[in-house]
C-alpha cells in the first residue's frame, strides 16, 4: 500500500528534536514506535525545523517539532522526487507543511560494479578473457585500460541478469507450482536452488546499496535493508536550497553553481608559498622520527602488503567513477592480483599516479537533519580501490611513528588513545567553571574549520621534511 500522512504529531521522536523544557521519553518512544511499525519514515524537508513555540511571555521559549510529513517505503519509490516544505508559522504555533510531486530528473546512469554478479558463473570467465588481452605501457596505464574493458563486458552480464526482485518473485512464483503440482523431485530442487540463488542476490545487492556494516550475519532482514536503501536515498535528495539573499531556488542549475561557487572559495582558494616558510616554521616542530625507523618507512612494497590492504577495506564501500567495489578484486585476485601489484609497486617506485587513478567522486553529505543551506553539506571524497590500497599502505607505515610525533595530549589518530579521554578531562576542568569563588579563569573555544580549509601541501610537505621524513617517501604525496 502506498501512503503518506501529514499533520500534527503532538510529540517529538528524540531529543534532538526539541529546545528548552522538558523532554517526555515516553511519548517519544510510543511515535517513535508507532512508526517504525507502519513503516513511516520522514520525507525529505526544507523550511522550518522547530515548528513550535508554547508562546509563554517568558524569555525561554519551547520549541518543538510536532508537525511532520512521513511516509512509507513504497511511497518513496513511487514518487522519488517528493520534498516536504514547512512555512513560517506566522500568528500559529504551527508551521503549515505542503508536500510536493516534483518532476523526477533523467539522470545517465553510472556503471556500479554490484556485488552479487561476483556469484555469476560467466563472472570469472568476462574477467579471465579480458586480462589475457595484450595491454602495452606502464603497468598502471595496463591495470586502467583492462578496467575500462572489463566495465564494459560487465555492463552485459548485469544486463543478462535483469532485475534481481523481478527474479526472485519470478522464481518464487515457479517455485509454488512444481511444490503445487506435486513435480519430480529433481525438479524441485532446482527450483529450490533458483529461488535460493535469486535471494542471495536480492540480499547482496540491497546490503551493498543500503551500507548496513554492523550486520554481517544471521536473518535475510531484506526489509531492514530496503528502509535503508529508501531513506538514504531520500535523505541524499537536494531538492531547494536557500541563496545567499535569502530567497529559495529549485533550478538545478543553480543549485550546481552555488555548490561550485562555495567550495571553490573555500578549497580551491590556493596561499602564496613562502621559500622562508622551512626556516620559518623550525621552532614549532619539536619532534622527529627516529633514525632506526626511517628505513622501515620507504622499504620496497611486497605483494603481502599490497593484498592485505586490498582486504582491509569493507566490500559495500561507495565506489568512485570507475564504479568497482573491493568486491571485485577479491573475487578474481588470482587473475587480477598481479596486474594490481604491479601498478602498486610501479607508483612507489616511481611516484607516477594516473589521473583515472588519483580522480574522485566528490559527496555531500547532510551535517544537519533539514539541510537548507550550502554550508549544511559536507564534502567527502570517494575514491577508487587502487587509490584505496596506496593509502592504506603508506597509513599503514605512519601508523608506526606517530606515538613519537604527536603530543600525548593528542587522542586521536594513535592506537591505544581514545578521543573519549579528552572528553572527559574537558568535563572535569569545567566543573563549577560559573562559581565566582577562587581564582578568574577563562575557556577558550577554537574553530579549527578554516585551518583545515586552508592547509596546502606545500606546507605539509614542509613539516613532514621539519619531522625527518626520508624524501623517498615525501615525494609519493
Amino acid at each position: 500500500m502506498v501512503w503518506a500522512v501529514l499533520g500534527d504529531f503532538n510529540a517529538i521522536r528524540a531529543s534532538q528534536e526539541g529546545l528548552g523544557g522538558n523532554w517526555h521519553a515516553r511519548s517519544s518512544m510510543d511515535l517513535d514506535r508507532c512508526l517504525i511499525d507502519c513503516d513511516l519514515m520522514d520525507v525529505c524537508h526544507d523550511g522550518y525545523f522547530y515548528m513550535q513555540n508554547d508562546g509563554r511571555d517568558s524569555s525561554v521559549h519551547i520549541y518543538r517539532k510536532l508537525d511532520r510529513i512521513v511516509a512509507n517505503g513504497h511511497w518513496l519509490v513511487q514518487f522519488g522526487a517528493c520534498k516536504a516544505s514547512f512555512l513560517p508559522p506566522r500568528l500559529s504555533d504551527h508551521s503549515p507543511g505542503i508536500l510536493c510531486l516534483l518532476e523526477e530528473p533523467v539522470k545517465k546512469g553510472m556503471f556500479r560494479f554490484n556485488n552479487f554478479l561476483a556469484s555469476h558463473p560467466l563472472f570469472r570467465q568476462v574477467v579471465r578473457e579480458v586480462w589475457a588481452a595484450n595491454v602495452e605501457g606502464v603497468p598502471m596505464f595496463q591495470l586502467v585500460t583492462r578496467l575500462t574493458l572489463t566495465r564494459k563486458r560487465l555492463k552485459q552480464l548485469n544486463l543478462m541478469m535483469g532485475n534481481v526482485h523481478e527474479e526472485v518473485a519470478h522464481t518464487r512464483s515457479r517455485l509454488e507450482v512444481v511444490q503445487n503440482n506435486h513435480s519430480e523431485a529433481g525438479e524441485e530442487r532446482r527450483c529450490k536452488a533458483d529461488y535460493a540463488r535469486a535471494i542471495a542476490c536480492e540480499l547482496d545487492f540491497l546490503q551493498q546499496k543500503a551500507k548496513r556494516n554492523w550486520l554481517k550475519d544471521g536473518d535475510q532482514c531484506t526489509k531492514v535493508f530496503f528502509r535503508a536503501v529508501v531513506r538514504n536515498c531520500n535523505r541524499n535528495r537536494i531538492l531547494t536550497l536557500i541563496k545567499d539573499d535569502g530567497s529559495y531556488t529549485q533550478s538545478k542549475v543553480e543549485i550546481q553553481q552555488l555548490f561550485l561557487d562555495h567550495f571553490t572559495r573555500i578549497l580551491g582558494a590556493g596561499g602564496r608559498f613562502e621559500p622562508e616558510l622551512k626556516h620559518r616554521l623550525r621552532p614549532f616542530v619539536l619532534r622527529a622520527i627516529p633514525f632506526s625507523m626511517r628505513e622501515g618507512l620507504y622499504s620496497p612494497i611486497s605483494a603481502e602488503d599490497i593484498q592485505n590492504a586490498l582486504y582491509s577495506i569493507g566490500e559495500t564501500k561507495a565506489p568512485a567513477h570507475d564504479g568497482f567495489s573491493s568486491k571485485f578484486f577479491k573475487e578474481s585476485w588470482d587473475i587480477v592480483g598481479p596486474s594490481v601489484v604491479d601498478a602498486v609497486q610501479d607508483f612507489f617506485t616511481h611516484g607516477r599516479l594516473l589521473k583515472q587513478i588519483n580522480a574522485t567522486c566528490i559527496s555531500l553529505i547532510p551535517k544537519v537533519k533539514a539541510p537548507s543551506k550550502v554550508g549544511d553539506f559536507r564534502p567527502i571524497s570517494c575514491c577508487n580501490v587502487v587509490y584505496k590500497i596506496i593509502s592504506k599502505i603508506i597509513a599503514n607505515r605512519i601508523k608506526n611513528v606517530l606515538p613519537y610525533l604527536v603530543d600525548s595530549c593528542q587522542n586521536v589518530f594513535v592506537p591505544g588513545r581514545r578521543i573519549s579521554d579528552n572528553i572527559l578531562l574537558a568535563q572535569e576542568l569545567l566543573h563549577n567553571y560559573h562559581s565566582r569563588k577562587g581564582v578568574w579563569r577563562c575557556a577558550l573555544k577554537v574553530d579549527l574549520m578554516k585551518t583545515y580549509d586552508s592547509v596546502q601541501w606545500d606546507f605539509l610537505i614542509v613539516v613532514l621534511e621539519l619531522m625527518e621524513f626520508p624524501p623517498q617517501m615525501t615525494r609519493w604525496f
